[in-house]
C-alpha cells in the first residue's frame, strides 16, 4: 500500500477523481503508487495531467481500465519533474503507457533519423521544425525512463540508447540548421561540416542531463568564403540544438574541447586538427581525444579523425610521467570536488573513467578492442587481453554502473546536470527507492562499497618509483623538473632522454637553460625529435644558419612539409637565442622571414614584387613580429593579375599558419591601409604619393628595402 506524507492531499484527489468517475478509486491509488519514489508528488503530477485533458473523466477511466499504465504514470510522474511535465504538455506522449508493445522498442540512429525526417517534412517553418525535434527527444526519452526504472534494460543499454538519441537529433539538427541557412543566404555550394562527440556522447555512455561536447571540423583546402559560411552554420547548429522553446532544449553544446579550447576558431579543418594534435595537444587532450567519435560527416574525414584517434591516444610506448600528470591532473580534480560528488569525488564516476582510459593509452597499441570508446567496453577488453584481472575488471564495471545509475535517478528529478546526492531526508528517501532499496542507510552502505572498491583497484596502477631514471632527472632539473618531465613524457621514446639527463651535464644545463627561460617553447617544439637531440647533443648551437632550411624548399614540396620547415627553422633559432644570449636573434630572424616569404612567393608563381617595411626592413625582427610588406608591380604590367596573385599569396600564408607556420604578413602600410589594393603599379605608388600621402607615411618609408 503507497504510503502517502500528505494524507488531506490524496483524500482532496481521490475524491475528485471519484467524481469523475463515478466510482471508488482509493485501491487504485494504493497499487498504483505503490512503487512511487515520491508518492505525493506523483499524485500531485496525476491530478495535473488528468485535469490537463479534454476530458478528466476518460482519463480516470483509463487509469481504472489499465492498472499497469496507471502504475507506470504513477512512477514516472513522482521520479521525474521534467518527465511529468512533458507528459502533462503532450497527451498524445502518454498514449505510449497504453499500448505496452511500444515501449519495447529501443531508439537507434536509424529508426530516430527516419522518424525524424518524416516529422520534419509535415513542418511548415524553422521555428516548427525545431519543436519536431525537440518532440521526438521527449517521445524516445520517455520511453527509456520507462525501461530504466522498471530495470527493462541494464544501465549500459540506456546510457547507448540516450547516446543513440543525441546522435540522431544531432545529425537532424545539422540537416535543418543547413538547409535554413542556404535559404538564409542563398547559398548553394555549402561544403560538409563533420561534428564530433566527446566525453560520455563519444562514449556512447550519455546521462539524461549531460552536456554534449563536440568539435566541429571542415575538410581541407576551402577558401575563406567557405570556411566563414561553416563557422556561421556551427553557430546556427549551436542555437538549434540549445535554444531552449516551449518544449525546453535539444541539448547544451560545450565546445572547449576543440583546439585552442574557447581561443581557438569555432570550425578547424581537419589537417588542421592532424597538425595541432602532433604539435600541440597537451596529455589531457590525448586523454580526451581517447572517448572522441565523429556523429556525422562526410566518410573520408570520419575515416581520418579515426586514424588521428589511433595515432596519438595508442602508442606503443607511454611514458610513466604521462601517467603520473593524468594522475594528478585527477588528485587536482578530487581536491576540490565535494565529499558527495559522484562524478569527481574520490572513488567516483571520474576515476574509473581516468583508470580505464589510462590503460587504453599503455596496452591501446597491442590490443585493438582495447581502443574501445565505451568505459564497460574497454574495461572487458582489458581483462580478455590479461591487462586486468577479471575480477578487479568486473568489480569496476560494477561500481561504475551502480555510480551512473544514481547519477540517472539525481538527474532525473529536474532535469539538472547534478553530481551531488541530495541532504534533505525525504529527497533521500525517494532517491534511495528509486534505486530498488528500502532506505537511505542502504543506499549509503552500497555507495560506500563500490566507491572502496574503486579507490583500491585504481591505486594498483601504481605510482613513479623514487629511483628510476625519469624522477632522478626530475630532482636534477630543480624547479623545472615537472615542466621538462611533461615535455619529455609525450615522445615515443622518453627514457634516453632521461638517462641522458642523468649522465650529460651539458644536455642537463641546456634543458634546465631552456624551460627557465622560454617554458613556452617546449610546447612549440613538441615531439620534433631532430630539434631535441640537436638541444641535447649541442649541435643546436653550431648550425650555421637554420634560414637555410626554408632556401632549400623550391615551391612543389606538400604544404605540410613547408610549413613544418618553416616552423623547425623559426623554432631552432628561438632555442639559439635561449641557449646562447649574445646570438643576433633579430638578423637571423629577418633572414628567416624573408626565405619564408620567396618560399611562399615559388609555390604561387608570385606575379608582384615586395618591399619590406619597418623593423623587417632594418633587421630588427622579433619573435613576435608582423613581416611589413609593401607589393609592387612595373609600370604596364597585368595589375588584376597581381592582386589575384597577392591575394593567393596570402591565403597560402594562411594555410601554413593553421599547419604550424609561424609566418604573418602584414599589409597595412600600403596605400590607403585596409581599404587600398593589395598590389601598386609604381606610376600608382608615385600618385597616392604626391596627392594622399600622409606624414606618418612618408615616416614609414624611411625604413624600407626591396626583397
Amino acid at each position: 500500500m503507497a504510503e502517502f506524507a500528505n494524507p488531506e492531499q490524496r483524500k482532496r484527489i481521490q475524491e475528485a477523481f471519484e467524481r469523475l468517475a463515478g466510482r471508488d478509486v482509493g485501491p487504485l491509488l494504493d497499487r498504483a503508487f505503490d512503487a512511487s519514489p515520491n508518492p505525493d508528488l506523483a499524485l500531485l503530477n496525476l491530478e495535473r495531467w488528468v485535469m490537463a485533458s479534454s476530458n478528466p473523466a476518460m482519463q480516470v477511466e483509463n487509469l481504472l481500465l489499465f492498472p499497469s499504465a496507471a502504475r507506470l504514470m504513477a512512477t514516472l510522474m513522482g521520479a521525474s519533474q521534467p518527465i511529468a511535465d512533458s507528459l502533462i504538455q503532450n497527451p498524445e506522449l502518454s498514449g505510449l503507457l497504453f499500448e505496452p508493445e511500444a515501449l519495447d522498442a529501443k531508439p537507434t540512429v536509424d529508426s530516430v533519423l527516419a522518424e525524424g525526417r518524416a516529422l520534419l517534412k509535415a513542418a511548415v517553418s524553422f521555428s516548427h521544425r525545431l519543436d519536431r525535434l525537440r518532440f521526438l527527444r521527449q517521445r524516445w526519452t520517455l520511453v527509456t525512463v520507462v525501461n530504466d526504472l522498471y530495470r527493462r534494460w541494464d544501465e549500459e543499454s540506456v546510457w547507448r540508447a540516450l547516446s543513440d538519441l543525441a546522435d540522431a537529433l544531432i545529425a537532424l539538427a545539422l540537416e535543418v540548421a543547413a538547409e535554413e541557412y542556404r535559404l538564409r543566404r542563398s547559398v548553394d555550394d555549402l561544403p560538409p561540416l563533420m561534428v564530433v562527440g566527446f566525453g560520455k556522447l563519444g562514449g556512447r555512455e550519455l546521462n539524461y542531463s549531460s552536456d554534449v561536447d563536440l568539435v566541429y571540423v571542415c575538410p581541407d583546402g576551402l577558401d575563406e568564403r567557405q570556411e566563414t559560411h561553416l563557422s556561421r552554420l556551427a553557430e546556427l547548429l549551436n542555437r538549434v540544438l540549445g535554444d531552449r522553446m516551449g518544449r525546453g532544449a535539444l541539448y547544451r553544446v560545450d565546445l572547449r574541447l576543440r583546439p585552442y579550447g574557447g581561443a581557438g576558431g569555432l570550425v578547424r579543418s581537419m589537417r588542421a586538427h592532424e597538425a595541432y594534435y602532433r604539435s600541440y595537444a597537451e596529455g589531457w587532450e590525448r586523454l580526451a581525444l581517447v572517448r572522441s567519435r565523429p556523429i556525422v560527416g562526410p566518410p573520408e574525414l570520419v575515416e581520418r579523425w579515426d586514424a588521428m584517434r589511433r595515432e596519438h591516444c595508442f602508442r606503443r610506448k607511454v611514458g610513466d610521467i604521462a601517467i603520473e600528470e593524468a594522475w594528478q591532473l585527477r588528485a587536482r580534480i578530487e581536491e576540490i570536488a565535494k565529499g558527495d560528488d559522484l562524478k569527481r569525488g574520490a572513488g567516483g564516476i571520474r576515476d574509473v573513467e581516468f583508470f580505464t582510459q589510462i590503460l587504453q593509452t599503455i596496452h591501446g597499441a597491442d590490443h585493438a578492442a582495447v581502443r574501445a570508446h565505451a568505459t564497460c567496453d574497454a574495461l572487458r577488453a582489458l581483462a580478455s587481453a590479461g591487462v586486468l584481472p577479471e575480477d578487479d575488471a568486473f568489480a569496476l564495471i560494477a561500481a561504475y554502473r551502480f555510480l551512473r545509475q544514481l547519477e540517472h535517478r539525481c538527474q532525473l528529478v529536474g532535469d539538472v546536470q547534478t553530481h551531488s546526492l541530495p541532504t534533505d531526508p525525504a529527497q533521500r528517501r525517494y532517491l534511495a527507492k528509486s534505486m530498488g532499496l528500502r532506505g537511505w542507510e542502504g543506499l549509503s552502505r552500497q555507495l560506500s562499497s563500490h566507491r572502496a572498491i574503486i579507490q583500491s583497484v585504481c591505486g594498483r596502477l601504481g605510482r613513479v618509483r623514487q629511483d628510476s631514471p625519469r624522477e632522478r632527472a626530475i630532482v636534477r632539473l630543480g624547479s623545472v623538473g615537472p615542466l621538462g618531465a611533461a615535455w619529455l613524457d609525450t615522445l615515443p621514446e622518453p627514457d634516453p632522454f632521461y638517462r641522458a639527463l642523468i649522465e650529460n651535464e651539458g644536455s642537463l644545463d641546456r634543458l634546465a637553460r631552456l624551460l627557465a627561460h622560454a617554458p613556452v617553447l617546449s610546447n612549440l617544439i613538441g615531439s620534433n625529435l631532430s630539434l631535441i637531440e640537436q638541444i641535447f647533443s649541442g649541435e643546436i648551437e653550431e648550425e650555421a644558419d637554420p634560414a637555410a632550411r626554408v632556401e632549400r624548399l623550391r615551391g612543389g614540396e606538400p604544404i605540410e612539409a613547408a610549413a613544418s620547415a618553416i616552423r623547425d627553422a623559426c623554432l631552432r633559432l628561438a632555442a639559439r637565442w635561449v641557449l646562447e644570449p649574445s646570438f643576433d636573434l633579430s638578423e637571423r630572424l629577418t633572414r628567416w622571414a624573408e626565405a619564408s616569404l620567396k618560399a611562399v612567393a615559388r609555390r604561387v608563381g608570385a606575379k608582384f614584387g615586395a618591399v619590406a617595411l619597418g623593423s623587417f626592413a632594418i633587421d630588427e625582427q622579433t619573435l613576435a613580429s608582423d613581416a611589413d610588406l609593401l607589393l609592387l608591380i612595373e609600370d604596364g604590367e597585368d595589375h588584376r593579375a597581381a592582386e589575384e596573385s597577392a591575394q593567393v599569396f596570402l591565403g597560402e600564408v594562411g594555410r601554413l599558419r593553421t599547419l604550424g607556420s609561424p609566418l604573418t604578413v602584414d599589409l597595412r602600410l600600403r596605400p590607403e591601409g585596409r581599404q587600398g589594393l593589395l598590389v601598386r603599379s609604381l606610376d600608382g605608388f608615385r600618385a597616392y604619393e604626391a596627392t594622399a600621402m600622409e606624414m606618418w607615411e612618408r615616416f614609414a618609408l624611411g625604413q624600407c628595402r626591396l626583397l
